[in-house]
């Protein structure tokens, strides 16, 4: 009943399955909720959802994550999700999973092109395209305007926790890794970081990385 209460079904314990919307379905992830899980795997929780009942699932994970500090692993194509939900976020095609931050600034066009759903991009309908297609594509892009060194440094911003819920424990545990390894990431990904600290949290980051704060 606690975590039937936790996904916003209580009171719906005893419907059929038959009886309950989509919607209502995937919340149904309150069964992997009654052990006390340590990790969550969620795989596509947006499929089949609109847009409307999406963003309320999305804001269920965050509230899940700050009641429970379980780590929520996801896996999803919706662009929404990927852009304002994670903490950490990697693509199949890199080799490893890192601050949001590094992969919403990237420059590389794989990414890119998946980012801003574009046809033009080295990813292809069924494969990866060849060279010669891929430069012709490019040269093309570029002379309509399209410049990948133009990408900025602006993140969307995360999902908080719904009023009245506690602080989730994941944001300090990975602001300390990311100011940890603060200097090994791409200029954009730092300047995206450094403009979503408080002048508090600047101020204090910047004495620490300073040689007298070391």
């Amino acid at each position: 009943m606690e975590k039937l209460d936790l996904v916003g079904l209580a009171g719906a314990e005893d419907k059929l399955p038959g009886e309950i919307s989509g919607g209502m379905r995937k919340r149904g992830l309150a069964r992997a909720l009654v052990l006390d899980p340590e990790i969550i795997l969620v795989d596509e929780p947006d499929s089949g959802l609109d847009p409307v009942r999406t963003a309320y699932l999305n804001q269920l994970l965050v509230d899940l994550n700050a009641q429970t500090d379980s780590t929520i692993l996801i896996v999803t194509h919706h662009l929404g999700t990927a852009r304002s939900l994670p903490d950490n976020i990697g693509m199949l095609f890199r080799r490893n999973v890192g601050p949001r931050e590094v992969l919403l600034t990237s420059e590389e066009p794989v990414v890119q092109q998946f980012l801003h759903g574009r046809r033009i991009g080295p990813i292809g309908m069924s494969e990866e395209k060849d060279s010669a297609q891929m430069e012709a594509e490019m040269a093309e892009f570029q002379r309509l305007g399209g410049d990948a060194s133009q990408v900025g440094t602006f993140v969307d911003p995360q999902l908080e926790p719904s009023e009245g819920l506690p602080a989730r424990s994941a944001v300090a545990r990975r602001k300390s890794r990311v100011m940890r390894d603060f200097h090994t990431l791409p200029t954009k990904a730092q300047q995206a970081i450094t403009d979503s600290l408080s002048e508090s949290e600047r101020d204090g980051y910047a004495a620490s990385l300073s040689p007298t704060g070391t």
